[in-house]
Order: C-alpha cells, then structure tokens, then sequence
C-alpha cells in the first residue's frame, strides 16, 4: 500500500461535493443534514439504505460537470503522474458514502471477485479526513483477514492492490460522515517499478471465484 499526496486547491473535491451535490457546508457533518438520522440506531436498514440514497446523487451528475473534470484531472496529473504517465482507468469512478452512526456499506471482499481483472490497482480518495470507523479497513498481507482501518487526512489517497487485498467497512461509530471514490487503473503500456512493487507480493497462483 501507498500514500499519495495532492493539492485540495487544484482537486478540491470537498467543496464541489458539499456545495454542488449536498448542499452543506461542512462535508464531515453530512449526517446532521438527514431528517430521518434519528432513526438510524434503532432501524439498522435505514441507515444504510440512506448511505445508497446519497450515492446516487453523485451518480447521476453530468459528465462535464465540475467533480467529473476533477476526477479526470486528478487520474491524469497525480495518479498517472505517479505510475509512468499513462494509465487506463474508468470514465466514471465508484462513489462511496457512509454516514456517521450508521452500519457498514461494503462487506469483506476484493475487487477482483467482480472484476476479474488481475492487471488493476485501487486508489481510495476520501474527500474528508477519515480515521477507525469512518475509514475504509484493509487487510495488512495477502489472505491474513486481519483488518485494520486506514487513516486519511484529506488531500491523500491510499493506492493499493484491491483486486486480492481484501477490504471493507465496519460500523462507522465515529461523528464523521465520509463521502469518497474510489477508482481501478492499469498501466496503458507495460507496468512501472511503482506499479509493481505495490503487488509484488501476490499469491501464486492467484485466487480464483465462481
């Protein structure tokens, strides 16, 4: 795994989020802005079916729009510029929401079982400052299912080998809500020393699903 630092002021995710998606002014503090966040501790359900509610909104925004052109310009200039230049990635990148007081949105899994790609890594770009419960968890070797949670201040992105590190969420007991992407890249013309070292350690063979 690998910590990737950015500038907010060139990629400022966290305003174009809380100003043109939600509506708030403070991103972390989401939550506070559901009517129904009450309801959350004694109706589990509620609680994460509001977390797919607020991802939506970011789904369905315009490909042109302003967190699109950052989203492009960020895979271009910092995670491109850190594993040779040119890289293949998605047009659109998995958005991620997970309120404050309420139950995990993403069970154990590794991002190859839906995949099937083994040439991808994974960058996880939380749009707030994230830490135990509000930060996504991340096994620390290959298969040894010992999770620890991945602590972010906003303006870093963790670049890891997803598809066969297992991953995921837990109850976020924390007074943050955390909205994040994350997106799968591959080098567009034969990997770099960068790119490899991050997945040097695979299993061999490499595990397979149904």
């Amino acid at each position: 795994m690998a910590k990737v630092e950015y500038d907010t002021a060139a990629f400022p995710f966290q305003q174009i989020v809380a100003r043109d998606v939600y509506g708030v002014s403070e991103l972390a503090q989401l939550h506070l802005a559901q009517a129904e966040r009450d309801r959350w501790r004694s109706d589990e359900r509620a609680g994460y079916q509001a977390n797919l509610r607020l991802r939506e909104r970011m789904k369905g925004l315009a490909d042109d729009c302003p967190l699109y052109q950052a989203y492009h310009a960020f895979a271009r200039n910092v995670i491109a510029a850190a594993f040779g230049g040119k890289i293949a990635y998605a047009n659109q990148p998995k958005w991620r929401v997970h309120l404050a007081q309420t139950c995990s949105v993403s069970a154990w899994h590794c991002d190859a079982q839906v995949t099937r790609r083994s040439d991808q890594l994974t960058v996880w770009v939380p749009f707030v400052d994230v830490h135990e419960g509000s930060a996504m968890h991340v096994e620390t070797g290959y298969g040894r299912a010992d999770f620890s949670p991945i602590a972010l201040r906003y303006g870093q992105a963790l670049v890891f080998d997803g598809g066969y590190l297992a991953h995921g969420t837990l109850y976020n007991h924390t007074d943050i809500s955390r909205v994040s992407m994350d997106l799968r890249f591959a080098c567009h013309r034969g990997t770099t020393a960068s790119f490899e070292r991050l997945r040097e350690a695979r299993p061999s063979p490499l595990p397979t699903w149904p």
